[in-house]
């Protein structure tokens, strides 16, 4: 059986995908910056938002999600309670018969959360020698 090429689209086609996408691009970008103005004319919004600005590896754009997602919470949650909401509390795995596998950890809570906090751990656990040294042991 013999494979075909695929068929490339027409260039019109990609010219109005691109510009969709610019499109799409520029809007999100007036979204934030009217989110961060919005954040700096409320007192309750401003010390959050500079708190999580004040992280290694979250900016902006980052920080608007994660309030989003944090301000919701109860304010009287502990530490574990905020890993667990997170799902980023280990699960160890047992079987009867089977050795003990390594624990991991358990996509559990909000999966909003744990992206939101996926891409400012990376670029912590490059860009920060600390972190780095911390990873390598």
């Amino acid at each position: 059986m013999r494979s075909e090429a695929p068929i490339a689209p027409p260039d019109f086609i990609l010219e109005d995908v691109q510009l969709s996408i610019s499109q799409l691009d520029q809007q999100i970008k007036a979204l934030q910056a009217k989110t961060v103005q919005l954040i700096a004319q409320d007192p309750q919004l401003q010390r959050p938002f500079e708190l999580l600005l004040s992280v290694k590896g979250i900016g902006e754009k980052s920080a608007i999600q994660l309030m989003g997602e944090l301000l919701a919470l109860p304010e009287d949650m502990r530490a574990k309670q905020w890993v667990a909401m997170a799902g980023l509390d280990p699960r160890h795995h047992q079987s009867g018969s089977s050795i003990d596998k390594k624990a991991r950890i358990s996509k559990a809570g909000n999966r909003h959360l744990r992206t939101a906090l996926f891409m400012p751990a990376l670029v912590v656990s490059h860009r920060v020698p600390q972190v780095q040294s911390y990873l390598s042991t």
